[in-house]
């Protein structure tokens, strides 16, 4: 027997929600007007709102559908900004598909969760334990430093907002539940030398030789992290570089030489183990070139994975066969996202379920109503399997 809510998700009504947040432009430190929009709809369905303010008209808004006192909790989230428009304007629906900015990264979420409540409204179902709706701000551009996600964590351990679970309305229809750490590191090397003539030195010492001598290094690392461990839901560790600088004249050598890449670890290592494997491996080729040299990372989260054990995610699991018609896959992936920070800030089981990843960032985003009714469905089911259903 089939939840009586389903009744009630309209696939038209979906698609149309999608679309009117996709209209509403939203690129990162600039959500004010996507803001006070979601913050109506959440009203409107009648969710007591909370907002916290992140910057100036920037605002994460909370949403609490109160249960009957049942003692668990779910917290939904969602990101409101989008990367910059480009070329994916203007939004429309075309042949059951929604494209725009942000139509699946994530504004098709975010109006998922919104069908979900209005179908327990107009079905009369009630939660037994409470349901939050968390969007935040700040996602995307890395300007924002993450400062409405960080927020959202912090609003959580200050007890604002309660949740035994995040689910993030975001990715592929099955159930991403770990992700490996990622670090944007940079290397400076510099030279004692200074900038000097190259007529003046001979190549033995100069900087350059060094610097391509480190980039060796590092592919030598990622050798060793293909012979390296493995896991099950990702594969292996991974480094590599996409900015290399060195030098600004023909004649004359690098005064500073700057390497940029990314590494990705596994569960159960850290930032800082990483950066000291940098470091040990660039340190004696800099005494050996006389340079100085420092390794810093411009950006990194530690790696985030939730035990098959947790009740939620076996919650979950059930749910989708009820919701999509099979058992959700368990998946991983060597990329990041707000669950590698809410997992480190929160200690909270995290996970992704979205209505779709196939053209995010694209200039031609689109999500499909279909997979937006799925995850209605899912969002839905999983609250009432997870929260209980107040009778």
């Amino acid at each position: 027997m089939m939840p009586r809510f389903f009744e009630y998700v309209e696939e038209d009504w979906i698609a149309q929600k999608t679309l009117e947040l996709v209209k509403v432009k939203s690129e990162t430190l600039a959500e004010a007007e996507i803001c006070s929009v979601y913050a109506k709809e959440l009203e409107s369905l009648g969710l007591e709102i909370f907002e916290r303010e992140v910057s100036d008209s920037r605002f994460n808004i909370y949403g609490r559908l109160a249960g009957s006192g049942g003692p668990g909790s779910l917290i939904f989230n969602g990101h409101l900004d989008t990367i910059p428009i480009g070329d994916s304007w203007p939004p429309r629906i075309d042949e059951s598909k929604v494209f725009g900015r942000g139509s699946e990264d994530m504004k098709g979420g975010l109006a998922a969760l919104l069908a979900m409540v209005r179908a327990f409204k107009l079905s009369g179902t009630k939660l037994a334990g409470d349901l939050w709706i968390a969007a935040v701000v700040g996602h995307e551009d890395s300007a924002a430093a993450k400062d409405g996600p960080i927020a959202m964590c912090e609003d959580i351990n200050e007890g604002v907002l309660k949740g035994d679970a995040i689910v993030i309305a975001e990715g592929d229809s099955e159930l991403w539940t770990m992700s490996t750490g990622s670090g944007v590191f940079r290397i400076l090397i510099k030279s004692k030398l200074g900038a000097t003539h190259t007529n003046n030195i001979t190549f033995e010492i100069n900087p350059i030789r060094f610097v391509s001598r480190v980039i060796d290094s590092l592919y030598e690392l990622q050798q060793r992290m293909d012979n390296g461990p493995s896991h099950p839901l990702c594969g292996k560790e991974k480094i590599d570089i996409g900015l290399v600088q060195a030098g600004d004249y023909y004649n004359r050598t690098p005064e500073l030489s700057i390497i940029e890449g990314t590494i990705r670890w596994l569960p159960g290592k850290t930032e800082a183990e990483m950066r000291h494997l940098i470091t040990d491996l660039v340190s004696p080729i800099a005494k050996a070139g006389n340079l100085e040299f420092s390794v810093d990372f411009l950006m990194s989260r530690e790696p985030f994975e939730i035990s098959m054990s947790e009740a939620v995610l076996q919650s979950a699991l059930r749910s989708s066969e009820i919701a999509i018609g099979r058992k959700a896959k368990i998946i991983g992936k060597r990329v990041v996202g707000d669950a590698n920070i809410f997992v480190a800030k929160t200690g909270i089981p995290s996970f992704y379920f979205g209505p779709g990843y196939q053209s995010a960032h694209s200039n031609n985003e689109w999500v499909s109503a279909e997979s937006l009714v799925c995850a209605t469905k899912f969002y839905g089911v999983l609250a009432l399997d997870y929260l209980g259903e107040s009778i």
